[in-house]
């Protein structure tokens, strides 16, 4: 995994290959540690973009965790949660609800509504029901997942806006937008808890980077460009400076600073970022066929188009389109993305 965040990509498919082949030989199939290097193997066919590869492995990661250990098994519960989250990444986020919602229901059952796994399968789901425009579900859904978040930081002595409440505040704001509850958002402090996660953790802890960049796009949505773009700033900053420039972490940030220029009017300023330059290094770095790579190309795409750039947009998206029919094919939910654009 280290390997595979600094962009050394050549043994690394072997590396857990071979863990799963020597655990699978050594202690059987239905092992749970063997079961657990199939899941790894199977998430990382995810990262590197071998969509029916990773699916197919994580399928019978799950078979084999709920035959053996139960539909009620953490590590079942586990499998069951990740799967249906995949087919929210992949744009099938249908297929996925009722796995997450059994999921939610069975933690409830079994842990209580203020366990941690508990609330990790009320975001799940309620992220998937936003997918779906299913926005009144997925604010009570959400808002749940934040009460009970809230209480577990008050019960742990913690103040009711400690910095660990603030994913579930994002998730929560993120909902009550879909739904056109701007004014809702307001009263979750985002700022002055955000603020308080950097004082507490400090600004380049990447906790915080990964925080504030989603705290950048609420802003966004809710059309407040400058907080964004001070957001932005600060977390592509503390990003080259702690990850480098070229991380796949830090050029999500940059295409994120990116659009807010763009907003902004604000073109001098985004040429200075040299998009095309990432590219080029991210096509070195980490493949012409990574997932970063190919997601960042529809990025620049995509701001081609908005800049009125038609023919380079269409030369990066058709690029886009070749590379997303050969990993997934051209029925793919993605690759038929790309063909839209």
């Amino acid at each position: 995994a280290q390997l595979d965040d600094m962009g050394d990509r050549s043994d690394i498919k072997q590396l857990f290959v071979d863990v799963y082949m020597h655990r699978k030989e050594s202690l059987g199939a239905s092992h749970r540690d063997t079961l657990a290097s199939m899941h790894s193997l199977g998430a990382f066919y995810r990262d590197m973009g071998e969509h029916i590869a990773a699916m197919d492995t994580l399928r019978d990661c799950f078979a084999l965790r709920s035959s053996v250990f139960g539909a009620d098994d953490a590590d079942t519960l586990g499998s069951q949660l990740y799967i249906g989250e995949y087919y929210s990444y992949l744009g099938s986020g249908s297929e996925g609800t009722q796995l997450l919602r059994d999921c939610l229901e069975s933690r409830m059952r079994t842990l209580g509504h203020r366990h941690v796994d508990t609330i990790d399968a009320m975001r799940a789901l309620g992220k998937n029901l936003k997918e779906l425009n299913c926005s009144k579900e997925s604010v009570g859904v959400l808002e749940q997942m934040l009460t009970a978040v809230i209480a577990n930081a008050v019960e742990g002595s913690l103040r009711a806006d400690h910095p660990c409440t603030l994913e579930a505040r994002i998730e929560y704001a993120d909902a009550l937008l879909s739904a056109g509850r701007f004014v809702a958002v307001d009263a979750l402090q985002l700022k002055s808890v955000m603020n308080r996660q950097k004082t507490l953790f400090g600004a380049d802890s990447r906790v915080t980077l990964a925080l504030m960049d989603r705290v950048g796009e609420v802003y966004s949505k809710q059309g407040l460009v400058y907080e964004s773009l001070y957001l932005n700033l600060e977390s592509v900053s503390e990003k080259c400076a702690t990850l480098g420039p070229h991380h796949s972490s830090t050029v999500g940030s940059t295409f994120q600073l990116a659009n807010t220029y763009v907003e902004l009017g604000r073109l001098k300023a985004l040429e200075e970022l040299k998009l095309e330059e990432v590219i080029h290094i991210l096509e070195e770095r980490l493949s012409a066929t990574h997932p970063t790579t190919i997601s960042s190309m529809v990025k620049l795409g995509g701001l081609y188009s908005v800049l009125g750039r038609f023919e380079e947009a269409i030369q990066v998206m058709q690029v886009c389109y070749q590379r997303r029919c050969a990993s997934l094919g051209d029925k793919h939910e993605l690759t038929l993305g790309v063909a839209n654009n």
